[in-house]
């Protein structure tokens, strides 16, 4: 990364803290899941990873949420299945400054991993799923991150990315937001201002890939069949 980029990429991190520590005070009162709700330790688990979990045969599950932010949005109540969360960001001290500033506990503490190089943090096929939410755009090499996920999960486990399309045109590629996600032609695109690349192609040999239809977001499903050439 030029240095221009990672100055850029500095100050970006610090507006992300600014906004979580806004998001603290109100009380994400205003976010799809308020702070209360994170904060439950019966948070159930999310309806959109059951199947994907109900399918694979252990009855203990390790789940990675890649880009979890503070408090990561996986509940592990799930009725058939011990659900093990490992959540992680790469700004996880910050949030945990935040936290502990505001005597806050939450029932999984984010710790620190680089969505770019988790296989530094984690061994390769570890975890049965991992999870990425609206997060991979924040990235600098998104492409690089999914390698990664794919890297440190089980053969014949999933990885599931959920991403709001066009998120960087939204938000005018103002602080983190560099990258997009797009749904086309049934195919997950991967985009900047200076780049344009095919997920759906690109891992075709390793995985299986499927897409689950959503109005707003882009949500790949992807069941690994070998491990990606890095």
């Amino acid at each position: 990364m030029k240095v221009f980029g990672k100055i850029q990429r500095k100050i970006a991190f610090l507006r992300e803290e600014l906004f979580w520590r806004h998001w603290f005070t109100t009380k994400g009162i205003s976010s799809a899941v308020p702070l209360d709700q994170l904060l439950d330790p019966n948070l159930p688990f999310p309806e959109l990873l059951r199947p994907f979990a109900e399918s694979l045969p252990h009855d203990v599950l390790k789940v990675l949420d890649v880009g979890a932010g503070p408090c990561t949005h996986i509940g592990r109540k799930h009725p058939s299945k011990t659900i093990e969360v490992t959540a992680t960001d790469i700004l996880a001290s910050r949030y945990q400054k935040i936290m502990d500033g505001r005597k806050i506990v939450p029932p999984v503490q984010t710790v620190y991993a680089d969505a770019e190089a988790l296989t530094k943090t984690f061994p390769k096929k570890f975890f049965d799923m991992a999870v990425a939410n609206n997060s991979l755009d924040h990235c600098a090499t998104p492409f690089k991150a999914i390698q990664e996920m794919l890297e440190v999960v089980k053969t014949g486990g999933y990885v599931i990315l959920r991403h709001r399309e066009n998120e960087a045109v939204r938000a005018k590629y103002h602080g983190l937001h560099q990258w997009n996600f797009l749904l086309a032609e049934g195919k997950t695109i991967l985009w900047s201002r200076h780049e344009k690349i095919d997920v759906s192609g690109a891992f075709a040999t390793y995985a299986t890939i499927n897409i689950v239809p959503d109005p707003e977001h882009v949500i790949m499903v992807m069941r690994k069949m070998e491990e990606p050439a890095c």
